[in-house]
């Protein structure tokens, strides 16, 4: 039997653009692709059980980001996050207003995208801006958390 050769997708190979942080599509350096929940449903019947689907749920995920000077990345996260909650801690906002779109695409060896992932409804569950370390030589990194409604494999 012959085999086929094919061209795998490789981990490193990936763009991520985000609608409320523009300059995250040449700074993300590590996420998580979507994954979905399908629980299930226990029916008992007399002697005997099957299973049914439950809910489902998409997890959140993680995205590690570069912290450059220039474009100042920090501060475009911070003004997505006051769309979330004002900084004097009292007002909350619509969903619809800090609401962003996130397209998560596999690229070939030329930078092509080959398929992608469009997460709907994301907000920022977490925001981590990284800390300061006089003993380390890390490039400063921001971590953030998003959840997300849906995902479409585009």
């Amino acid at each position: 039997m012959k085999y086929q050769i094919f061209e795998p997708k490789q981990n490193f190979r990936f763009k991520m653009q985000i609608s409320k942080i523009p300059s995250a599509i040449t700074t993300v350096h590590m996420t998580d692709f979507p994954t979905v929940d399908n629980s299930e449903t226990v029916v008992e019947q007399f002697n005997y059980q099957f299973y049914v689907k439950g809910k489902t749920k998409w997890n959140e995920i993680s995205i590690n980001i570069y912290d450059p000077i220039q474009p100042n990345l920090a501060k475009e996260l911070y003004s997505w996050q006051m769309e979330h909650h004002s900084a004097d801690g009292r007002v909350d906002q619509y969903a619809t207003t800090m609401y962003a779109t996130v397209f998560l695409f596999d690229v070939d060896p030329t930078g092509v995208p080959v398929n992608g992932w469009q997460l709907m409804e994301c907000y920022a569950k977490d925001v981590d801006w990284g800390k300061g370390d006089w003993s380390s030589e890390e490039v400063k990194d921001i971590t953030l958390t998003l959840r997300y409604n849906g995902a479409i494999l585009v």
